[in-house]
């Protein structure tokens, strides 16, 4: 997923937006992925795929994680034509 996105230059923040991805054991998701908003209907179905196999994976091994929140970030921003997540406060 990530290697896809990366072929993309961030040059503008109102292009891009993010999602939650992957999934904790005890709920919540792992982390927060920004992505192009031309993309979106290609990336949001492999994110989620990708987080019900996190899921299932975290159920059938009963695995356990530290159970802290992650916030989603404030806003995606444009740095040297990568995307940088703009952190909630």
């Amino acid at each position: 997923i990530q290697n896809e996105i990366n072929k993309v230059e961030c040059t503008g923040s109102n292009d891009w937006t993010f999602s939650p991805i992957g999934a904790k054991a005890c709920g919540g998701p792992q982390s927060y992925i920004a992505y192009p908003k031309k993309m979106e209907s290609e990336i949001l179905p492999k994110i989620n795929d990708y987080t019900e196999k996190v899921k299932a994976f975290n159920e059938k091994y009963k695995l356990m994680s530290d159970c802290m929140m992650i916030l989603p970030p404030k806003a995606v921003k444009c740095v040297d034509g990568k995307p940088e997540f703009v952190p909630s406060t």
